[in-house]
């Protein structure tokens, strides 16, 4: 499973960040969707290695919406990798 996220991630623009925000009906702003991106793509090994401190580093730099929704997903999707 590691792997397949791996390949996802990628080939993960922005404008994939864009797109599920509004299909989960979050309101994300452009700088927003440039944090998510960077911290993705530089911190995705430690991710999906279960340590979430880049994660959680991003509390103080995103809406409290945007930052919830990636806290739910990660403990949603986070069984899947282990």
């Amino acid at each position: 499973m590691k792997e397949m996220a791996e390949k996802y991630i990628n080939m993960l623009t922005p404008g994939h960040i864009k797109q599920f925000a509004r299909s989960e009906n979050v309101y994300i702003t452009e700088k927003e969707v440039n944090i998510v991106y960077d911290a993705i793509k530089s911190n995705y090994n430690s991710i999906l290695n279960n340590d979430l401190r880049s994660i959680y580093e991003l509390k103080d730099k995103l809406s409290v919406p945007v930052y919830n929704k990636i806290i739910e997903l990660v403990n949603k999707y986070s069984y899947l990798l282990h």
